[in-house]
């Protein structure tokens, strides 16, 4: 997504999913139309289509990508009257672009770009968040901008999307409550304050235990869908716009240091249980995290966590973080079997504007040990 579009867009949204539910109700699309959503994705993206009162369908993905295969998405097509298809920059890798707006054209569907994993960029002819009729971003916790809560759309396609719909959407909207409004500035200021590598886990542990007990706002709930929930009526936060468009510089200055602590590691990891998961040809500076595909998983975190490696395990299903029968009430079919083989071994490796070189350097020197004590 480009950075001055991106900082300039009107349509700033509570949270990043509020975004797109907005863009298919401004598309005119409910009553059970499909929308086509890869599988290996968070639940936030298939809880605004069911808000939408759309229904989402699976795609299974490419390993090679980590986003929607072309193969997979082309028998869906030709098997289901489609409306719109959420093309997802998973973890910031690029999918096969061409082939699959190629086969969105072929079969009249229109695109709506998932970026919510990738940096917004300064280059103005990328295709990134400029290819679908719309594209959608979040800046909640672990995104490429952590502005506490928010999202934002851009709109690409004005016959597609109405306009005049989505600025009635956004003046139905009312403030969050002022409890609210410094709960989230507590919490945002504290994540600033106390986020350095060092303490990761430890802030993860506390994170969660706030969350836990409505202390903090999470990033979703496992227990129930939050359809009815009042957080679809409010409007954007306070300040995030302003911490937006400062922190877009910051990750721009950032970004030749990221392209070279990930060409350090995929040059010199070398451990026979942990791999980079995507081609050499797919890392890139837009990563917002490095996909690692390792042996026995809860181990692997385990030594991560004792070794003060920063690391998360989404997304850990087809549709993070639900498991079991949670995945019903997305609908979700079990069908996607390349997704449900990945989410069992991936790895991620934040690539926060606090990377650098040396810190990498020590990461892979790491990385290469697990595992020497022990016998799989």
């Amino acid at each position: 997504m480009n950075a001055e579009i991106l900082a300039d867009t009107e349509y700033y949204t509570y949270r990043g999913r509020h975004a797109l539910s907005d863009i298919l109700t401004a598309m005119g699309l409910s009553n059970g139309d499909i929308v086509v959503v890869q599988a290996f994705t968070c639940v936030a993206v298939p809880e605004a289509i069911l808000h939408a009162g759309c229904k989402p369908v699976y795609v299974d993905i490419d390993p090679l990508t980590l986003g929607a295969s072309v193969d997979a998405l082309q028998k869906i097509f030709s098997e289901l009257n489609a409306k719109a298809f959420i093309l997802q920059y998973t973890y910031g890798v690029r999918p096969d672009l061409k082939r699959l707006m190629d086969l969105c054209e072929k079969h009249c569907v229109n695109i709506i770009e998932d970026c919510c994993h990738i940096l917004p960029t300064a280059v103005s002819n990328s295709l990134v968040g400029q290819i679908g009729v719309a594209a959608f971003t979040s800046f909640e916790w672990g995104k490429p901008i952590p502005a506490g809560l928010g999202g934002a759309l851009v709109v690409n396609d004005e016959d597609t999307i109405d306009l005049e719909k989505l600025r009635q959407l956004r003046s139905q909207k009312q403030q969050p409550p002022i409890s609210l409004q410094i709960r989230m500035l507590l919490q945002y200021q504290l994540f600033k304050l106390l986020f350095k590598p060092s303490f990761y886990w430890q802030l993860k542990a506390l994170f969660r235990f706030f969350v836990k007990y409505r202390l903090a706002v999470g990033n979703y709930a496992t227990d129930a869908m939050q359809l009815d929930s009042k957080e679809w009526n409010y409007d954007v936060l306070p300040n995030v716009k302003r911490r937006v468009r400062k922190s877009i510089a910051l990750i721009q200055s950032n970004k030749n240091i990221v392209k070279s602590a990930l060409n350090y590691v995929s040059e010199n990891l070398d451990n026979e249980w942990i791999s980079v998961a995507v081609p050499k040809d797919k890392i890139n500076s837009d990563l917002l995290r490095l996909p690692l595909l390792v042996e026995h998983k809860s181990e692997f975190l385990e030594y991560c966590r004792r070794m003060k490696i920063p690391s998360g395990d989404w997304f850990d299903s087809p549709v993070h973080p639900l498991k079991g029968g949670q995945l019903k009430s997305v609908l979700y079919q079990h069908d996607c079997h390349v997704a449900e083989q990945i989410s069992k071994k991936i790895v991620t490796i934040p690539l926060d504007n606090q990377m650098t070189l040396s810190r990498c350097r020590k990461i892979t020197t790491l990385l290469n040990r697990y595992g020497n004590d022990k016998k799989f």
